[in-house]
């Protein structure tokens, strides 16, 4: 899976409401009339190494507010290109950023799915679509999570 073509033939982020939205993948296209927010937090990385911001990016409360999620939301599905899918609930995103840099310089793997308190397993890279999603009372997010890749 590769992140969405933009009507200029780049690479782009698509987040999926009542709207659609799309957002440049690389942080060199991303205007300047596209508020940037930088966080403090640091997360715990699946490889067990403690890794920390600042974190500079896109707001997702923004991007969300852009891509009109229904009231119902209860989560966002966040995918990478590669597949990774983590599903997030949404009061845990809303203070997260869709982010470029660390530190004043690029992030590895950017654009990267990051929020404070969601583990670092769900900090998903390359991030391709995130969507919002309304799952039932008692309906178990990690049935929609792709959390760990196929061997090739």
């Amino acid at each position: 899976m590769r992140a969405s073509d933009d009507a200029s033939g780049t690479e782009s982020v698509t987040v999926i409401g009542d709207a659609a939205v799309s957002v440049p993948s690389d942080p060199r296209r991303v205007g300047d009339d596209t508020r940037v927010a930088t966080r403090e937090w640091s997360f715990r990385c699946a490889s067990g190494d403690e890794i920390a911001g600042p974190w500079s990016g896109i707001a997702l409360d923004e991007l969300l507010a852009a891509a009109d999620p229904p009231d119902a939301t209860t989560h966002l599905a966040v995918e990478g290109e590669d597949g990774y899918r983590a599903c997030v609930p949404i009061a845990d995103a809303l203070d997260g950023l869709l982010a470029y840099r660390r530190a004043g310089a690029a992030c590895g793997g950017a654009p990267r799915f990051l929020a404070p308190g969601v583990s670092g397993v769900r900090t998903v890279k390359r991030v391709a679509r995130i969507e919002a999603l309304e799952l039932p009372a008692g309906a178990d997010p990690e049935d929609r999570e792709a959390l760990v890749l196929a061997e090739k």
